[in-house]
């Protein structure tokens, strides 16, 4: 009768707590986690920016599964029961599919993994040793900030890149400009006062490029 109760709440996702009083069990207690308010909307953020989301959990299957039903996620982007060393063999296994992993942990048994990532995040509110882990520790304690801190990275990367490319482009014509390699068969040169407003106007534009940053995070804000 207890094991049929204890599967019973295994099919519901729930995870059996045992009771016992010397050799004799007196009770059986059914857990379950809580999905955060804001776990729903993030999963979708994440899959609508391309990425592939998968749940790596030391809970049973059933409860596992419950969680990621929730989520709208299949059972194929689940793997249950895995220790911390598991995890760290599943972030190796999709490395070697070439893959670029994130990982995002609170715990302990989390700094492994965060570990072995490409890319560790770990939220404020987690132990000591998954923040000193984690490459990433978010300020706040919502995981509505992870696609966040996806995004801003990603166009901050967009602005270096810009910024390089606006660099390279004015250096190729205005240094042989200043150095009169065009003087001979077009007449084009730059007097040194121009040479310096230039350079100057050049850092202008990437500083002011790198402020867009500021305006992307306040539409993301609204």
């Amino acid at each position: 009768k207890v094991r049929s109760q204890a599967d019973a709440l295994g099919n519901a996702g729930k995870t059996s707590v045992f009771i016992a009083k010397g050799d004799q069990l007196v009770g059986l207690i059914g857990v379950t986690d809580v999905l955060r308010t804001e776990a729903k909307e993030t999963i979708d953020r994440l899959q609508a920016m391309g990425l592939d989301v998968r749940i790596l959990s030391g809970d049973t299957v059933a409860a596992a599964r419950a969680i990621a039903q929730q989520l709208n996620l299949g059972a194929e982007q689940v793997q249950a029961e895995v220790t911390p060393e598991g995890k760290v063999d599943a972030i190796a296994q999709l490395k070697r599919e070439q893959r670029l992993v994130g990982f995002v942990g609170d715990g302990i048994n989390d700094a492994p993994a965060l570990a072995s990532a490409d890319v560790g995040i770990a939220l404020n509110s987690g132990t000591d040793v998954a923040m000193e882990t984690a490459d990433i520790v978010l300020m706040g304690d919502s995981l509505a900030d992870v696609p966040a801190a996806i995004s801003l990275s990603r166009n901050t990367v967009n602005k270096i890149r810009q910024n390089l490319a606006w660099a390279f482009l004015y250096n190729l014509i205005c240094i042989p400009l200043a150095a009169g390699a065009f003087l001979p068969g077009f007449g084009l040169s730059l007097n040194p006062a121009l040479s310096g407003g230039l350079m100057a106007i050049s850092s202008l534009t990437v500083v002011l490029n790198s402020l867009l940053l500021r305006r992307s995070k306040r539409l993301r804000s609204a």
